[in-house]
């Protein structure tokens, strides 16, 4: 084999060695990301994509030509920007075209079938569907009031044939050095689905709480604050995460009903009416209501009490 793809979780991160030889690159995520992200991931153009893998890849060993070897890369390179455990795929399949070219593509039907292609997307969906069962009945903290272990030994003894529960599958393990003094597992991935299995599993034996966010309403994990209700996850504008719109939304909801912002949009409007009426200018008007700004959002924040706040807008100018 004439590339890497190993998986280890080492200081709360998941860790991918992964690439040709001599080119092994390494990459890493907080513990439980690419499982949520798997678990999210829209399964459509996974659907269209593997369609013309197989049709290319039909037609290769058909032809016994590399005339396809490019566009076929091309679609495991498009497959493996939705998610990085395809990375997987793109390996296998780069070496596999490689030794049908090695062959002169003679007898490698087997070697280029695509029946796992086929599968793939059906499969993913059907593991999606368990995985949020998974998390809704064990790992959300807002589910059911009860220790994890005990969550999940209920669900796995509710009914051992039920297709709607994820079935772990055997994983090919081996404790390696990862750097000096320190050794861990390493997941030698035999199967794409190999990959969220191991992860899955560390996420349970470690009993990582999650909860649903309120603002884009996917699971995240709580790894630190027991109490956050945003994810961290950029939403709409790039600049912006869950968590600053969360906090954005609170503030303007906490001046909604805030009897400071209610005060200064009274005495606005009182205060403006007055240019109409000619008891004032707009440059005093604007002058005046600047000023208000600044004192209301003190108020808010509790740097002046809402009686001085009140006293002041009494005040003229």
């Amino acid at each position: 084999m004439s590339y890497t793809f190993q998986v280890y979780i080492a200081d709360g991160r998941e860790h991918f060695l992964h690439g040709p030889a001599g080119h092994v690159q390494h990459t890493h995520y907080p513990l439980s990301q690419t499982v949520l992200e798997w678990m999210e991931l829209d399964v459509k153009p996974i659907y269209d994509i593997t369609e013309r893998l197989q049709t290319d890849l039909q037609q290769v060993a058909k032809e016994k030509t590399k005339r396809l070897e490019k566009p076929i890369l091309e679609g495991f390179a498009l497959l493996n920007s939705y998610h990085p455990y395809f990375a997987y795929l793109r390996l296998e399949w780069t070496e596999r075209l490689k030794q049908a070219r090695q062959q002169a593509y003679e007898k490698v039907e087997k070697l280029l079938e695509p029946a796992e292609l086929i599968q793939l997307p059906t499969t993913l969906k059907k593991i999606q569907q368990q995985l949020r069962i998974l998390w809704h009945d064990v790992l959300d903290v807002d589910a059911f009031d009860e220790p994890i272990q005990d969550k999940l030994s209920r669900f796995y003894a509710a009914s051992g044939s039920d297709s709607s529960r994820f079935a772990f599958q055997s994983l090919q393990l081996r404790y390696a050095p990862i750097k000096e003094g320190t050794f861990t597992e390493m997941l030698e991935v035999r199967n794409l689905f190999d990959i969220p299995d191991f992860f899955v599993r560390e996420c349970l034996r470690r009993e990582l709480p999650f909860r649903i966010c309120k603002n884009c309403g996917r699971y995240f994990a709580l790894s630190r604050n027991k109490n956050a209700e945003y994810c961290e996850r950029p939403f709409a504008v790039p600049t912006k995460t869950c968590k600053e719109i969360g906090a954005l939304n609170q503030w303007e909801r906490k001046k909604a009903d805030s009897p400071a912002l209610k005060a200064y949009t009274r005495e606005y409007k009182r205060r403006f009416a007055w240019i109409r009426y000619g008891k004032t200018t707009e440059e005093i008007f604007y002058q005046w209501a600047e000023l208000a700004k600044l004192n209301r959002d003190a108020c808010l924040r509790g740097e002046i009490t809402i009686e001085a706040f009140l006293e002041w807008l009494k005040l003229d100018m």
